[in-house]
C-alpha cells in the first residue's frame, strides 16, 4: 500500500465538496492495478479532456489522508506524509512511478511536485540513501513555481534502482523507467531486461465505448482472478466470437445503465470487428458486452504483457 499512497500523492486528488479521492492517468490498465492493489472496484469517470478518472468513495480513506497531511489542492502544499522505513522505497517507487521522469541513458531522474518543502524532504530521503540529489526551482507555463528533485549520475540512477526495486510487487507498471534506472546496474540487470516493448504498442489501437456498469464490474472481477486486464478480457472474447462466427443480432440494451471505457485492443483484431459490424448492421458496444460470454480464460493475456521482451 505505501505504493499506492506514492502513487496516489502524485496523481491523486481529494474531493474538497465529496467524500471522495480519485486517481488521474491516461492509462486504465494502470488504475486497474491501483484498484486490486485497494481491493475496490474499478470505477472510472472521465475528465472533461477524457482522462480517465478512478474514483474512490469512502469518506474514511478522505480523512486518513487529510490526517496524514495530504489535503485537497494538495499540489504546494503537501508535506512527506508519515511512511515507515522498511516501507519507503515502495513510496518513493509509486511517486516516480507517477510523477518521476527517467533518462534514457540511466543518467538522471527528478521528481516534479509544486511544494518547495516537499521537494527538500525526498532531497533529504536520497541523502540518507547515500544519493547525489539537489533540487530546481523554474516556473511552469502558468507562472506557477514548481520543483524538481534531480539525482544525477549513473552510478546513483542504478543505486536508487536498486533501493526502490529491490522487492517484486504483485503487479508490475511503467518498466520503462525500471528498465532505464536499472540498466547500469550490475545486481539488477538479470532481472531487467533492456528490451522490454519501450513505450505504446503500434499494434494496439486505444477506443472509447459505453459500456453497462453492471458487466464493466464483471469484466474487472474477471480481471483480477485471472491477473489480467479488462482489454485483454474483452479482446480475448472478441476474438473467440470473430473465430467461431458468433455474432448475436440486435437484442435489447439498457444503455442508461452504460458508462464511458477507454480501452485498447489489437489492431488487426479491431480492423475485423469493424468489418464484421458494418457487415451485419451490429452496434459495436454490444458486440463489446456480449464478448464477457466468451472469453477463453486459458489465453487471456496475462496484465504485464505490455511489457514482454521483443
Amino acid at each position: 500500500m505505501a505504493w499506492v499512497l506514492g502513487f496516489f500523492v502524485a496523481d491523486g486528488c481529494i474531493n474538497k465538496s465529496f467524500h471522495s479521492i480519485s486517481f488521474s492517468q491516461k492509462d486504465t490498465t494502470v488504475l486497474e492495478v491501483v484498484a486490486a492493489y485497494m481491493d475496490a472496484d474499478l470505477n472510472i469517470h472521465y475528465r472533461g479532456d477524457y482522462t480517465p478518472l478512478f474514483l474512490i468513495h469512502s469518506k474514511i480513506i478522505k480523512q486518513d489522508l487529510i490526517d496524514m497531511g495530504i489535503t485537497p489542492a494538495k499540489s504546494s502544499s503537501i508535506t512527506l506524509p508519515y511512511v515507515p522505513q522498511e516501507y519507503l522505497n515502495s513510496f518513493i517507487r509509486g511517486l516516480i512511478d507517477g510523477d518521476g521522469w527517467v533518462d534514457a541513458e540511466g543518467y538522471s531522474m527528478h521528481i516534479t511536485t509544486g511544494s518547495k518543502v516537499f521537494s527538500k524532504e525526498l532531497e533529504y530521503i536520497f541523502h540518507q540513501w547515500g544519493l547525489n540529489a539537489d533540487v530546481r526551482e523554474s516556473l511552469s507555463d502558468t507562472g506557477k513555481p514548481i520543483y524538481r528533485t534531480w539525482i544525477r549520475g549513473k552510478n546513483d540512477i542504478a543505486k536508487l534502482s536498486e533501493i526502490i526495486y529491490n522487492s517484486d510487487l504483485e503487479h508490475e507498471i511503467h518498466l520503462k523507467k525500471r528498465s532505464r534506472m536499472s540498466q547500469r546496474s550490475n545486481s539488477m540487470s538479470e532481472k531487467v531486461s533492456k528490451e522490454f516493448i519501450d513505450g505504446p504498442d503500434e499494434n494496439r489501437v486505444s477506443i472509447q465505448a459505453r459500456i453497462d456498469k453492471d458487466i464493466l464490474k464483471d469484466f474487472s472481477d474477471l480481471a483480477k482472478q485471472h491477473s489480467s486486464t479488462i482489454s485483454y478480457l474483452i479482446e480475448n472474447g472478441i476474438e473467440q466470437m470473430l473465430k467461431n462466427q458468433i455474432v448475436h443480432p440486435q437484442r435489447p440494451r439498457n444503455i442508461r445503465n452504460r458508462k464511458i471505457f477507454r480501452l485498447t485492443i489489437d489492431k488487426g483484431l479491431y480492423e475485423k470487428l469493424m468489418n464484421t459490424i458494418t457487415e451485419r448492421s451490429i452496434k459495436r458496444n454490444d458486440i463489446l458486452e456480449d464478448s464477457i460470454h466468451y472469453i477463453q480464460f486459458d489465453t487471456v493475456k496475462d496484465k504485464n504483457w505490455r511489457y514482454r521482451t521483443k
